[in-house]
């Protein structure tokens, strides 16, 4: 089985008593096998996708509904307070061209 110097990465024979790239010696603390390095990594990998997926589609989400219309029962009290005004406005200009006209 293989092994990686935790000095340098290379990797080494599981028989080798020092590296032979950097000259590390095996029985110092930090040799690790390559194949466990690699599944952590993944598992970072696929931690890190699905955190960039998951804000992503956040601000998606976040940008589709500042964009949508509000609807009549989504409206905030100041909201319907000038909603109401501006309805009562429009009923008297309605009513103000209707004596007009007859």
């Amino acid at each position: 089985m293989k092994k990686q110097c935790a000095n340098c990465g290379h990797t080494i024979n599981e028989n080798d008593a020092i590296c032979p790239v950097c000259g590390k010696d095996r029985d110092s603390e930090g040799y690790k096998h390559p194949q466990k390095n690699k599944f952590i990594a993944l598992i970072g990998i696929v931690v890190f996708a699905s955190l960039a997926f998951y804000l992503v589609s956040q601000i998606v989400s976040f940008v589709e509904e500042a964009n949508k219309p509000k609807e009549f029962k989504d409206l905030t009290n100041k909201e319907m307070q000038q909603f109401l005004e501006w309805d009562a406005n429009e009923q008297q200009k309605k009513h103000e061209n209707e004596k007009f006209f007859k």
